[in-house]
């Protein structure tokens, strides 16, 4: 049995996905929504309180460790490794983000939920992906749709988003097979592109044109708070952003194609599979 946390979110039904498509036996952690998977076992989790988390992890083998946007995301998936480590879990995978070891707010967040893992005595393997492809779909999806104008502080900054559907497929390979344990994943989708790069690729597929907007750091902030984004996770993100400005996220990994055995898919098929949902 293999336990997946975050099974609503968008990696994490992925993962689900790829694990029944690979013939295991899932159960899906969910605070709220239960899997829509045939065959996939629901149990409802609290990993801000831990209520569930004994019986979830009752039988489970291995974990797949994610939390969405939750108060204290770090003591909430501690909480989990911890109880892992009392059921005698015999491997975890964790997502967790670029650059975990630098100084920046998300890598605030998962480094230290990593050297937990660490000492936790578990076989682990951590995933450190680039941006999400799939954030087009979600966070950048309504202005896209509503104006087809994109604002962001990143200048022409280059990233090498991933589809979270490759995440899913090293996240599969590393809770099923062996020789990941120790290994800290660092992936990426197959080409590094700034936005203008990517809105032009999404007109072309759309038929809309979308354009991108580079902002100060003080509109985005600004727009933000307008918007009714709680200033803790503004502040998160204009330090994300200003990672992006800083070219730290334009390196292109080859991981995803030694793990899986298959080519990274990229941005452009993403955008023909999806441009559908940006009109």
């Amino acid at each position: 049995m293999i336990l997946v946390f975050g099974s609503s979110g968008t990696v994490g039904k992925e993962v689900v996905k790829a694990l029944v498509e690979g013939g295991e036996k899932v159960r899906a952690a969910h605070r709220s929504r239960p899997p829509a998977t045939p065959g996939v076992e629901g149990a409802r989790v609290d990993l801000t309180t831990g209520e569930g988390l004994k019986s979830a992890l009752s039988g489970a083998r291995a974990v797949f460790l994610l939390t969405g946007e939750i108060a204290d995301q770090t003591a909430a998936e501690i909480r989990a490794v911890e109880a892992a480590r009392a059921a005698g879990v015999e491997r975890i995978v964790k997502l967790s983000v670029w650059g975990a070891e630098e100084d920046y707010s998300f890598a605030h967040i998962h480094r230290p939920i990593e050297r937990a893992i660490e000492s936790s005595g578990i076989p682990w393997t951590h995933l450190r992906p680039q941006g999400f492809m799939q954030n087009f779909l979600t966070y950048y999806a309504e202005p896209i749709r509503t104006g087809g104008t994109l604002r962001l502080p990143c200048g022409d900054a280059r990233m090498a988003d991933i589809d979270v559907r490759d995440i899913a497929r090293v996240a599969a390979k590393a809770l099923t097979s062996v020789g990941h344990e120790g290994k800290a994943y660092e992936l990426t989708g197959p080409e590094a592109l700034t936005f203008t790069e990517q809105t032009a690729i999404l007109s072309e597929h759309a038929g809309k044109k979308i354009t991108y907007v580079s902002i100060s750091e003080d509109e985005f902030r600004r727009e933000a708070v307008n918007a009714g984004t709680p200033e803790g996770y503004v502040q998160a993100l204009a330090e994300l952003y200003a990672y992006y400005r800083a070219g730290r996220a334009e390196r292109v990994t080859s991981t995803v194609r030694e793990v899986t055995g298959r080519e990274p898919i990229p941005f452009a098929e993403f955008a023909k599979e999806n441009a559908s949902a940006l009109r």
